[in-house]
């Protein structure tokens, strides 16, 4: 089960949000496979929202769609080796915005990556960790589509997510600061309309049926 960020204070005891995670032992090549479909050909905004726990330093993914050493690579989120780890967003098969902020091992944290081509500046990628803003990238190209498969808890085909990996939703728009704070609080049940809106997928990771995971 993986705690509310608002409740982390030692002094509190943690509430819980879904019944469960996808656990990964970092073997090569594990992963979870979401076949490739239109509505995850994602061009000028996206949001990716997750919790994650790492329990070890290594090269490893979160979420992939299109290999980041692939110039057609779509979008992927993985850390690096570092302990502990950095966040690394990728757009069209190159990182976009590196956090130096690091992910605690052995803790969950809860990271949304989120990108606007039109947004202007230098702030069109942006990484936030446990809803705070880390680090922003300036880009502004539309996101590449491909027929590839989007990967969950993999980085270049080999690097497995070693811990566990839940409440995963995928947003075809970029979602504020104050969207995203409310939304790691909450199980997709618990999500409001207005939060649903643009809403592509959301995959919880604590259930499964007879053909793989469920997205709800």
């Amino acid at each position: 089960v993986k705690p509310r960020a608002i409740d982390n204070a030692p002094t509190v005891q943690a509430d819980a949000i879904g019944d469960g995670s996808a656990l990964f032992d970092g073997g090569s090549g594990e992963k979870i496979v979401i076949a490739d479909d239109s509505t995850l050909d994602i061009t000028d905004a996206i949001s990716i929202c997750l919790w994650v726990k790492v329990v070890s330093a290594r090269w490893q993914g979160i979420l992939d769609k299109g290999a980041l050493d692939n110039t057609t690579g779509d979008y992927s989120i993985h850390l690096s080796n570092a302990s502990p780890p950095v966040v690394h967003f990728g757009l069209n098969g190159a990182e976009r915005a590196i956090t130096t902020d690091t992910v605690p091992l052995n803790e969950w944290t809860h990271i949304a990556c989120t990108y606007d081509k039109n947004a202007g500046g230098a702030d069109e990628a942006k990484v936030y960790l446990n809803g705070v803003l880390s680090k922003v990238g300036d880009y502004s190209t539309a996101i590449a589509t491909s027929s590839t498969a989007l990967n969950l808890g993999i980085y270049l085909s080999t690097y497995s997510l070693s811990g566990n990996l839940c409440q995963v939703g995928l947003w075809d728009a970029a979602l504020t600061q104050a969207q995203i704070q409310s939304i790691m609080e909450k199980t997709y049940e618990e999500l409001t309309a207005s939060e649903k809106t643009n809403l592509v997928s959301y995959w919880a990771l604590d259930e499964a049926d007879g053909n793989g995971v469920v997205d709800k």
